[in-house]
C-alpha cells in the first residue's frame, strides 16, 4: 500500500471520528445507580452516574434546545427529565422525586435524589427509560435495602420490573420484568 494511501486513510479514519456525535461516538450507552434506603428518613436516596454526552443529546433532543450541562445554572431541566422517564410506584402509586444534587464534569454526570416513602414499604414496580433513545444503553440500578442488595438491568427490552415486598424478611423479591409495563 503507497504511503499517500495510508495517509488518506488514517485522515478519513480521524475524520470520521471527529464528525460522529456524541451516541455516535461509542456504541454502547449505560448509566449505573444506588438506590439506599435510609430508615432514619425513611426515604430512599439516590446516586444516578450517567455519561455527560448522552445526558446533552438526550435533553437537546426533547427540549428542542442547546444543553451545556457544565453550564447549568440550575439542574430543572435535568430534573424534569428525570421525573419523565423514571417512575417508582408503591404498593400502585407513584412516589415523587426530591431533587437533592447535580454534578457534571467531561467524563461523568451525577444525579442525586430521594424517593421519600410515606407509608410502610410495600410492593414497588420501577420504570427506567432513561436515555433508552441511544442505541444499546443498559441502566443498572443497585438497590440496597439493609442486607439485601438487588442489581437490576433495564433496557429498550425491559423497562420495568416488579418487586414484592416480603414484611416477614424485610426483603424485596424480583417477580417479573416488563417491557413497556406489560408482563413479558
Amino acid at each position: 500500500m503507497s504511503r499517500h494511501l495510508i495517509s488518506m486513510t488514517v485522515i478519513i479514519f480521524i475524520a470520521s471520528g471527529l464528525l460522529a456525535t456524541p451516541a455516535q461516538a461509542h456504541p454502547f450507552h449505560s448509566s449505573a445507580a444506588e438506590m439506599d434506603w435510609n430508615e432514619k428518613t425513611r426515604c430512599y436516596e439516590v446516586a444516578w452516574k450517567v455519561d455527560p454526552n448522552d445526558l446533552e443529546q438526550e435533553l437537546r433532543r426533547r427540549t428542542k434546545r442547546l444543553i451545556i450541562l457544565e453550564e447549568l445554572k440550575k439542574p430543572d431541566v435535568v430534573f424534569n427529565y428525570l421525573n419523565n422517564v423514571f417512575e417508582v410506584d408503591l404498593n400502585g402509586k407513584k412516589t415523587d422525586l426530591k431533587p437533592v444534587g447535580f454534578e457534571v464534569n467531561s467524563k461523568d454526570a451525577w444525579i442525586y435524589f430521594e424517593i421519600p416513602v410515606a407509608s410502610k414499604l410495600a410492593d414497588m414496580k420501577i420504570t427506567n427509560r432513561l436515555l433508552l433513545a441511544a442505541p444499546h444503553q443498559t441502566n443498572t440500578l443497585l438497590i440496597q435495602h439493609g442486607k439485601q442488595r438487588l442489581s437490576i438491568s433495564f433496557t429498550e427490552q425491559k423497562q420495568t420490573c416488579q418487586l414484592k415486598w416480603n414484611a416477614t424478611t424485610k426483603m424485596y423479591e424480583l417477580i417479573s420484568s416488563l417491557k413497556n409495563g406489560n408482563l413479558r
